[in-house]
């Protein structure tokens, strides 16, 4: 007799088929919506909960809670915000893996102007997440074992670590953000996977959700710097969890990336809000979870993600979370090559 499946933890609908597409058009047509501007962001948005009043102990009218978020928001939607421009090598590296013409000899060439980009995609040939018989100690071998789809992730990985400049006062906080979008990014590609979605883009979106908070960090210290004096942290925290969403989706843009990316990262805290389709906001939501889950301390077993709200909205039963509870030392490992 077949194994039935058990009822997740909390009372759902029937259980219907959902779309494994992430086809970037899709969410360009959803109608009734906000025509392009701004490089598309204004169309993506999350929509900005009333800021409440009296957030900050700061005195000064220009330095609360409202008035910080105000000033950067309004430069996200006037383009004023400074964005990072990606290195030339990490980024003709991943333009020359999504041609379809390019071999390994080709991406290895362009690698080889970039050492530690090359160091790096050697090491993950090499790691135990991805080693095969014998070892690998060319380039070109590197890619070929990895695919071109890995490499153009690591390229992307490479281009966002060296891309976040920041203030050292804040640089304790971007390496825990960088950590848990490694960890992030892993469990998307497992999750993908598991529901036989597209893995390469659940891991990039899964990598980028939390790009934007380096971001804010970065412009509130030079606001700070300008001004002579240091915000409250609870503010600092406060406004970087309510604009990293929203700066991540304007980088996205930005960088051209292809727009079901930039909404991703833009509703990844609310992916049931998000235009349809909803699948990828909802599997990086989801990584977003799996990756706490990951770096909490101590770690509690998986059955506590089960009945989570997005985790319904997968489809993610309790035996499908265990299933890919069995896949942590994989991503975990593959999290420390990538970072």
């Amino acid at each position: 007799m077949p194994r039935q499946r058990r009822s997740p933890a909390t009372p759902r609908a029937k259980r219907t088929p959902v779309s494994r597409s992430h086809d970037p058009q899709a969410a360009a047509d959803t109608p009734d919506r906000e025509p392009p501007s701004n490089q598309g962001l204004r169309r993506i948005l999350v929509p900005q909960p009333p800021i409440p009043t009296g957030a900050s102990p700061s005195p000064s009218p220009a330095h609360t809670l409202e008035a910080v978020c105000e000033r950067l928001r309004a430069d996200l939607r006037a383009a004023r915000f400074k964005l990072p421009v990606p290195p030339r090598t990490a980024a003709q590296v991943l333009q020359a893996c999504r041609r379809e013409q390019s071999g390994a000899r080709d991406v290895a060439e362009i690698m080889h102007r970039d050492p530690p980009l090359a160091a790096h995609v050697l090491r993950l040939a090499n790691s135990a997440a991805y080693a095969g018989h014998g070892e690998i100690v060319t380039l070109p071998q590197a890619i070929a074992r990895l695919g071109l789809g890995t490499v153009a992730e690591l390229a992307t990985a490479a281009v966002l670590r060296s891309s976040l400049g920041v203030s050292p006062r804040y640089m304790a906080e971007v390496e825990d953000v960088w950590r848990h979008s490694c960890m992030a990014a892993g469990w998307a590609r497992e999750v993908a996977r598991h529901r036989r979605c597209n893995v390469e883009g659940a891991f990039l979106a899964g990598l980028m959700h939390e790009v934007g908070r380096p971001l804010v960090l970065q412009a509130i210290a030079e606001i700070e710097d300008a001004a002579g004096r240091l915000f409250d942290a609870a503010l600092v925290h406060e406004a970087a969890d309510r604009l990293h969403a929203e700066a991540g989706a304007a980088l996205a843009a930005a960088w051209s990336l292809p727009e079901w990316i930039g909404v991703a990262i833009a509703w990844h805290h609310a992916p049931e809000s998000a235009p349809e389709p909803r699948d990828l906001p909802r599997t990086v939501a989801m990584a977003d979870r799996l990756a706490g889950w990951t770096l909490s301390r101590p770690r509690p077993g998986i059955d506590v993600l089960i009945g989570e709200p997005v985790a319904v909205a997968l489809n993610l039963y309790p035996e499908d979370l265990e299933s890919l509870g069995e896949r942590l030392d994989g991503v975990v490992a593959t999290a420390e090559v990538v970072a």
